[in-house]
């Protein structure tokens, strides 16, 4: 049975990777590992291929492009981090827009129902509305 392993992310680099970036070594297991690689800014890295590595990328900040090649097929992408990170810009959007709602009712500027002119009457109905106002008159 394994063992709940769990580690932060050492501020020191551990090793560096073929392709010249840091690396920060985090937990490996028998049949695989997670590490954390940083390329500083401005820096291009080498293009590696491995043999028997598979690899995931996840970029949490900075931008640049990234060329791979696979059977074949080669791409150039552009990469940057997700725009919100954290995944509160949508929580916060929906708590600025309630609250300015909030305001507005309580303000009476929303909510209220608005007088609405009555829609014209046509034949016998029109004729009986125009004897009405004569007769307030």
């Amino acid at each position: 049975m394994h063992s709940f392993d769990q580690m932060k992310c050492p501020l020191e680099r551990t090793q560096v990777a073929p392709d010249g970036s840091e690396v920060r070594l985090l937990l490996v297991l028998a049949a695989g590992g997670m590490a954390h690689f940083k390329l500083p800014p401005g820096e291009t890295s080498r293009a590696t291929m491995h043999r028997t590595v598979e690899e995931i990328w996840y970029f949490l900040n900075g931008r640049g492009a990234m060329w791979r090649e696979q059977e074949g097929r080669a791409e150039i992408v552009e990469v940057s981090p997700p725009y919100d990170v954290a995944d509160i810009t949508a929580l916060l959007g929906g708590r600025v827009v309630m609250e300015v709602l909030a305001t507005l009712v309580s303000e009476g500027k929303l909510g209220k129902a608005r007088e609405t002119e009555t829609p014209p009457a046509s034949g016998e109905q029109a004729e009986q509305a125009e004897n009405e106002k004569v007769e307030n008159s």
